[in-house]
């Protein structure tokens, strides 16, 4: 949520839309407006529960992550949802995975590094500009360092 306690704007959702601009270049800036609510495990008329749904003024994000699991959950019963709850904003499908494929159709997959490489950029700029977040991020840093040691994928998993 930009409005949340990170203080830290729309850093994470212009990553995600910059993300999803390389595997969507036809979409537009004016496709993705401005978050308005962020929701986790939403619940579905059939029961089941959608990761994450962010709702914009002019589109509606449905997120579901998969790490080290079979793509397999109910995508129709999700975009049912969305399609009777939003149907008056633009879907965006995005399944986040390791490798960034799936095979769920009208789906797009996206791996957490790139997303992360996308992020990485506005959190740079908007840590840099502020000095009291710089200096928290720094504290963060240091205090934290051998918990946040790089590990290759095979040793993390």
């Amino acid at each position: 949520n930009p409005e949340n306690e990170h203080g830290l704007g729309s850093v994470f959702f212009d990553g995600l839309t910059d993300a999803i601009n390389t595997f969507n270049p036809i979409a537009e800036a004016d496709d993705y407006g401005s978050v308005k609510k962020v929701v986790t495990e939403v619940p579905t008329a059939s029961g089941n529960r959608i990761d994450l749904l962010i709702e914009s003024d002019t589109a509606i994000f449905l997120i579901e992550c998969k790490v080290n699991h079979i793509q397999n959950n109910p995508f129709t019963d999700y975009e049912a949802h969305i399609a009777d709850k939003f149907s008056e904003l633009k879907p965006f499908k995005i399944l986040f995975c390791i490798d960034a494929k799936t095979t769920v159709k009208d789906w797009s997959g996206l791996s957490f590094s790139m997303y992360a490489e996308h992020v990485r950029t506005y959190l740079s700029q908007t840590i840099l500009a502020d000095s009291a977040k710089l200096n928290r991020f720094i504290s963060f840093l240091v205090l934290n360092r051998n918990c946040i040691q790089e590990q290759p994928l095979s040793s993390a998993l």
